[in-house]
């Protein structure tokens, strides 16, 4: 599991479709909590806020990250679909405790508050509830659960043969 985990991490690094999440986070973060000095909890608030959008799109990148004979061939070589499957969730999760990281951190750098051990309680547990969530709905909405005709029609490869 952990050589498959290394794989979907670093297929998803050298595809950079990870960039646009972790910048999306990283500037929603800076700008709505840049000059906060109020409660540390209402920050971690918007900062969970930002964590399910991330999350949600980082597990769709992940899910279809690769063509249509990739995957395939990583279920044959994984062993089960279910493996693979796995392996994109803790691939996923990974990136999110990444995120949560930074999501605990930045509000202290940009912002002026006070550090109390009961706040980074809640915002480790809001943000880890919302990578959680943010991951389950990636997966429902990813192409493992819509494999349909509309899927196939929106999908920008479906222009060429």
């Amino acid at each position: 599991m952990n050589a498959l985990v290394r794989y979907m991490f670093t297929v998803i690094l050298l595809s950079q479709r990870y960039l646009a999440p972790v910048l999306l986070f990283v500037g929603l973060m800076a700008v709505l909590t840049s000059s906060d000095s109020g409660p540390l909890a209402a920050t971690y608030g918007s900062a969970t806020g930002a964590m399910l959008v991330c999350s949600v799109w980082l597990t769709l990148a992940l899910i279809g990250l690769d063509d249509q004979p990739h995957p395939s061939i990583v279920v044959v070589n994984a062993g089960s679909s279910l493996r693979v499957l796995l392996g994109s969730v803790g691939t996923a999760l990974l990136w999110c405790l990444l995120l949560a990281v930074a999501g605990l951190l930045l509000p202290l750098m940009f912002g002026s508050h006070t550090l109390a051990p009961a706040d980074l309680v809640l915002g480790t547990e809001a943000q880890l509830t919302c990578a959680f969530t943010g991951i389950a709905i990636g997966l429902v909405c990813s192409l493992l659960v819509f494999r349909g005709r509309a899927t196939r029609w929106c999908s920008p490869r479906c222009c060429w043969p």
